[in-house]
């Protein structure tokens, strides 16, 4: 199955385009010279570790969930900030969980039922694994989040859409 994400902007494709050549300049840098290949691994084991980290559980998973991830919400403003939390879909509704960190910054959980969402819509982020889901609330508001790409993610957001559009074409 075909992830339904749309493409990214040509911003977005130039900012990775320069990691890789910046990861690929610096590889050949250190083989030409002539340090010993291990600096090489031990930078990839490094970059793992880091990998593990970022993808690690920041908030209480919802009971019942379809599918659940560590997510941040993207601010709305001049400036938007990203506040960790955890993103849960289920058959029904859309659930943010703040982290302690977000908890302390005064935010609070977010729930997005399909009575009061308009549309969800899913686009690829500035890295390679990046998605943003944003979910359209029917007043026209507009909440946002970042997270991986999975494969159960595409399966879950369809299947979310599936129940928000029979409501929405109720409302009309």
């Amino acid at each position: 199955m075909r992830p339904n994400l749309e493409r990214r902007s040509v911003r977005a494709r130039l900012a990775l385009a320069s990691r890789i050549l910046a990861a690929a300049l610096l590889t050949a840098a250190l083989v030409l010279e002539h340090r010993r290949p291990v600096w090489v691994f031990a930078a990839l084991v490094i970059g793992l570790a880091l990998i593990a980290l970022s993808w690690r559980r920041k908030g209480p998973m919802v009971p019942g969930s379809l599918y659940a991830t560590s997510a941040d919400l993207i601010s709305n403003g001049t400036r938007p900030r990203q506040y960790p939390g955890e993103l849960s879909v289920t058959p029904t509704r859309l659930v943010w969980n703040p982290s302690p960190y977000s908890l302390s910054h005064g935010l609070e959980p977010i729930s997005i039922t399909g009575a009061e969402c308009a549309g969800i819509r899913t686009e690829r982020g500035a890295a390679l694994l990046d998605v943003i889901v944003s979910a359209q609330r029917v007043g026209g508001e507009e909440t946002r989040f970042l997270t991986h790409w999975r494969p159960g993610l595409p399966r879950a957001i369809a299947r979310l859409r599936g129940a928000i559009e029979p409501t929405a074409v109720e409302d009309s």
